[in-house]
């Protein structure tokens, strides 16, 4: 029994490392195809590639349906493929889904659903992620307005040299008072993630022009 056990172990390593390797092999081969701008042929390779659980062939499948890389765009195939990168906890993938929902492409416009895929892109320190969540929790679409957590998120990403996250730091700062910003700091400083973000509390300001982020 024993000896069978160990036999149907060793053939399902076998058979995951061959998937694998199978996967990373045509994953290779399709961004080859698409250095070389020869999308018509990277198309086919890196779905193969993404069928067989490749997550950067996955994330990279999206952004040839989005960019129309080999065909059509197609903006549904792309968050499809977007997805399933992002629930392998691709930050890019994760990001770029949250942007589809926000945006309302290839799924239905779903702002809270946008926070939950920033937030963990943000959680990976992503910079664009944690600008992009900041701006949610400024004007309170998808969460509740917050512009201390705003400012906490825009401040992790100005610390990664982001623009936006600088911009919107200076712009954010009227708004909060010394000591909520004296919190936020300490709280990012102690841990430096966007999850100890999440955790300072705030008061209610006065509204902030959302054309600040056009």
């Amino acid at each position: 029994m024993l000896q069978k056990i160990m036999l149907t172990l060793a053939l399902l390593l076998f058979t995951s490392g061959t998937a694998l390797a199978a996967g990373e092999k045509e994953y290779a081969e399709g961004m080859k195809a698409v250095l070389a701008k020869d999308y018509a042929r990277a198309l086919p390779i890196l779905r193969t590639a993404a069928e067989a659980g490749h997550v950067r062939a996955q994330y990279s499948l999206g952004l040839r349906y989005i960019l129309g890389q080999g065909g059509e765009k197609d903006e549904i195939k792309a968050a499809k493929w977007f997805r399933l990168a992002a629930e392998q906890d691709l930050p890019e993938a994760q990001y770029s889904l949250a942007i589809r929902f926000i945006l309302g492409q290839g799924v239905q416009q779903d702002h809270e659903e946008a926070a939950v895929w920033l937030a963990k892109a943000a959680a990976h320190k992503y910079a664009e992620a944690q600008y992009k969540l900041a701006t949610l929790y400024a004007l309170g679409q998808g969460v509740k307005q917050d512009y201390v957590r705003a400012y906490a998120f825009a401040t992790l990403a100005a610390r990664q040299g982001n623009e936006h996250g600088k911009k919107l730091v200076i712009t954010l700062e009227p708004y909060v008072s010394q000591d909520q910003r004296n919190a936020a700091m300490e709280l990012i400083d102690q841990k430096a993630d966007a999850e100890s973000a999440t955790s300072v509390d705030q008061e209610g300001k006065a509204p902030i022009d959302p054309r600040i982020y056009d």
